[in-house]
């Protein structure tokens, strides 16, 4: 509501517009009850507000909401089931295509909520993983010296992938931050499967038959990774405590 005549400021004697806002629920319901409403004037008489003030009706939105700073429509859901957001996704975008092609110029539908959050989470990383891969090929082929090993070693990385699909499965969880925790277990699995192929070809260079080399490489090399992922798992566990204020012991 606002005014449209005129009023005399006492105190700058200048003309001005005033909005006048009034929030009783009663008075709210009546376009009439608003008009007879009295203003007191400085000169001690009062003056009804439809003298500076004219009233209608107007649908507005209460609240605009705003992304990237463009007036958005936010529909949300919740899965119930085991069945993840993203196959959701995937299972409804025709129709969510469709939809889109009827609007108008100027609209556009995202999507967002966890399948965003998982987006912002991978894309970085499979922006880097071809570069990454590269290196740790270049790498590897330089240290082996050998094709035949370097697929040896390549060939551990994807047994990663059955711890991390099991714990998945039973938690109900998206990947999202866990291709960190992928990538982290592979780089283990591939040092792990250098320093065996490096020592069984050791063995074998000091004429020790093929699987007698393995067989001896295996049992020589198992107590230090089975100790290196024992600390790891014991610093894991340990962490929380510190950050948390629980004492400890450190090894």
């Amino acid at each position: 509501m606002r005014s449209k005549r005129p009023v005399r400021n006492d105190s700058s004697s200048s003309k001005s517009r005033l909005p006048i806002t009034t929030s009783t629920a009663r008075e709210r319901g009546s376009i009439e009850t608003l008009q007879n409403l009295q203003l007191p004037g400085s000169n001690g008489k009062s003056v009804p507000l439809s003298a500076v003030a004219n009233f209608r009706y107007e649908l507005e939105q209460p609240m605009i909401w705003r992304r990237t700073r463009t007036p958005t429509i936010t529909i949300k859901a919740a899965v119930v089931g085991p069945t993840q957001p993203a196959t959701i996704v995937t299972e409804l975008q025709p129709k969510v295509d469709a939809f889109r092609k009827g609007l108008p110029a100027g609209y556009s539908i995202a999507n967002s909520g966890s399948v965003e959050e998982s987006a912002k989470a991978q894309g970085p990383i499979a922006a880097v993983a071809p570069l990454m891969l590269f290196a740790m090929a270049t790498i590897l082929m330089i240290q082996l010296q050998s094709f035949s090993r370097l697929f040896l070693v390549f060939a551990v990385a994807p047994t990663a992938l059955i711890g991390v699909v099991i714990a998945l499965l039973f938690s109900n969880a998206p990947m999202g931050f866990a291709i960190l925790g992928v990538l982290a277990l592979i780089g283990i699995l591939i040092r792990n499967s250098v320093i065996l192929v490096v020592q069984i070809e050791q063995l074998r260079s000091e004429g020790v038959p093929p699987w007698r080399a393995v067989v001896e490489a295996t049992e020589h090399r198992m107590r230090p990774i089975m100790l290196t992922a024992a600390a790891r798992q014991w610093r894991s566990f340990q962490s929380p405590g510190k950050s948390s204020g629980i004492p400890w012991p450190t090894p």
